[in-house]
């Protein structure tokens, strides 16, 4: 899926840093440098959630806009995670139009 997903964008022209979970993009925003637009998550993930890895990404990137992904209509463990979350939600599965959508509408807002 994040290859897909990575194609995606990148056949949109976007710049994209993709990371193999939490913890790897963690490490890819502490070498980035540069300011990092948007974060494009999934809200379950191993080791740390989605909201989990955008709080530690706003700490050095405060200007980052975040879009979840999730495949589940609830999150799984029950919690009410979901409801608090600050950002879109993308259910999967979504198409290249809907993604286009939403990630531009995110960058776009003010």
């Amino acid at each position: 899926m994040r290859s897909l997903v990575c194609d995606m964008l990148q056949d949109m022209a976007f710049t994209v840093l993709a990371a193999a979970n939490g913890m790897a993009a963690l490490e890819l925003c502490r070498q980035h440098s540069e300011a990092i637009d948007l974060l494009l998550t999934d809200m379950v993930m191993p080791v740390m959630s989605g909201t989990e890895l955008a709080q530690h990404v706003r700490r050095s990137h405060p200007e980052t806009k975040v879009v979840y992904m999730s495949g589940y209509s609830e999150h799984p463990s029950g919690s009410s995670e979901l409801f608090s979350i600050n950002g879109p939600m993308l259910a999967k599965p979504f198409t290249r139009a809907t993604l286009a959508e939403v990630v531009r509408r995110m960058l776009d807002a003010g």
